[in-house]
């Protein structure tokens, strides 16, 4: 009698939790309505755009860890677009395939801001092309100044702190552009913590996933970051997402 009564605990336990994970993740789906631009009133910021950390870990007696360590905003965000690790040395090779694949005129870019990168030994080589008219330039810091440019984002439970229910982003990156007279980008500096960066050096999906979402702000507007980071799990998604999905998820008019 008593295992029966801990069997029938154990089965709807287990119920309960599935039923709220899954009502969690229930508003986001595959449909075009959500790589929809963003509306937002917020403004974008004078220093310009970041890449943001956040240090899981936090348990409760209501909940167990669900994740351990230091992520990437764009991973640890709960989607059902998930971001899978694809290899020690396959994570940026798969992305760039990916770009290749379905935006092509998207791989020079993705090409000349990977040969940018100067802190991360990449598995495959990568050189400027004659067509690159962006300068980049990465330059270590102290530390970064917050920049709230996130918009609204659900995580799990381990990544709040228990007593305050607060989230603490931090800024690993700080992007900023450089205009000509045309008011056309000429150069991008990235102003990077590295400190910071050290904490992802042993997690090659991490890392892929906050240098692609640098990259990205080459694509998108400073108030789309939620739809930024959508892309960015696209592209490390383990699943086969058609084409034009991916596409137009990077692409905010695509042919």
């Amino acid at each position: 009698m008593i295992y029966l009564l801990k069997g029938t605990f154990f089965i709807f336990t287990f119920l309960f939790i599935t039923s709220c994970k899954d009502a969690e993740l229930a508003e986001m789906n595959l449909s075009d309505d959500l790589l929809e631009p963003i509306k937002t009133e917020s403004e974008s910021t004078e220093v310009g755009n970041g890449g943001d950390l956040i240090k899981c870990g936090f348990s409760s007696p209501k909940f167990m860890v669900q994740k351990n360590g230091w992520y990437t905003l764009d991973y640890a965000e709960l989607d059902k677009i998930r971001p899978t690790f694809l290899g020690q040395e396959g994570q940026l090779l798969i992305v760039r395939s990916r770009v290749s694949e379905v935006a092509p005129e998207l791989v020079d870019s993705f090409q000349n801001f990977l040969a940018s990168v100067n802190f991360v030994p990449l598995p495959f080589a990568v050189s400027f092309t004659e067509n690159s008219s962006i300068a980049r330039e990465w330059i270590p810091v102290e530390s970064n100044e917050d920049i709230s440019d996130e918009s609204k984002f659900v995580v799990s439970h381990s990544c709040v702190a228990p007593l305050t229910r607060k989230v603490t982003l931090h800024q690993v990156v700080v992007r900023k552009e450089v205009l000509n007279a045309q008011g056309e980008v000429v150069r991008v500096r990235y102003y990077y913590d590295p400190i910071l960066i050290g904490k992802l050096q042993n997690s090659p999906l991490q890392m892929s996933m906050l240098l692609v979402h640098e990259w990205l702000w080459d694509l998108f507007p400073d108030n789309q970051s939620k739809r930024l980071r959508i892309a960015n799990r696209l592209l490390h998604a383990e699943n086969n997402y058609p084409r034009e999905f991916i596409r137009k998820a990077l692409l905010l008019n695509p042919n």
